[in-house]
């Protein structure tokens, strides 16, 4: 019974757009290039306040960078324990990014900005 969380932003790709050509012709579709989406995994304990800390910092790094480019989940490390391990957290707050652990602990904000921006620019 895990409560994790999956948060996505809106995209509008694959949702096609139309070009006109001259006077008279009919628009011809045109298909949106697919948006290279960020991977974001957030692993959390109970009444963890760093957890609640590192959350808000990712939801306002995320809304600034452009929600559309991230699927982020939010998990409970006791109720996913086996993929908590597979991934290698030890302590919480921990953040992967596109599957490898990034933050073991608390990161800055800066810091975090820093790591999502990178994957964006690949």
């Amino acid at each position: 019974m895990a409560t994790a969380r999956t948060i996505t932003g809106r995209s509008a790709a694959g949702l096609g757009e139309s070009r006109a050509g001259d006077a008279g012709e009919h628009p011809v579709p045109v298909k949106a290039e697919p948006v290279p989406r960020v991977k974001v995994e957030v692993f959390t304990a109970g009444d963890c306040a760093s957890c609640a800390y590192a959350k808000a910092q990712l939801s306002r790094a995320i809304a600034a960078l452009g929600p559309e480019r991230f699927d982020l989940r939010i998990m409970d490390v006791v109720e996913e324990i086996d993929h908590a391990v597979a991934s290698g957290v030890l302590a919480t707050p921990a953040i992967a990014i596109n599957g490898a652990l990034i933050f073991s602990g608390l990161p800055t904000q800066g810091k975090l900005r820093r790591a999502l921006e990178k994957c964006l620019s690949v």
